[in-house]
């Protein structure tokens, strides 16, 4: 799993950053999620007071 951002509801307002304990969301305007340190744990999700993160399941790259 990992954290996805719904940059019309975010309001930029760093709870999600503060909670992290994988130091994976940054907040410029709107809270971005680095995807390669997502713990997937959910803790941004439920910290949000504007439902702005959602977990979806890890898409990962077929190797060829």
């Amino acid at each position: 799993m990992v954290a996805v951002v719904n940059e019309e509801k975010c309001v930029g307002c760093g709870t999600c950053e503060s909670t992290c304990p994988a130091g994976a969301i940054r907040v410029e305007k709107t809270a971005q999620v680095d995807p390669r340190r997502c713990l997937g744990c959910g803790i941004c999700a439920e910290t949000c007071p504007k439902s702005a993160i959602e977990l979806r399941p890890l898409r990962r790259r077929a190797w060829a």
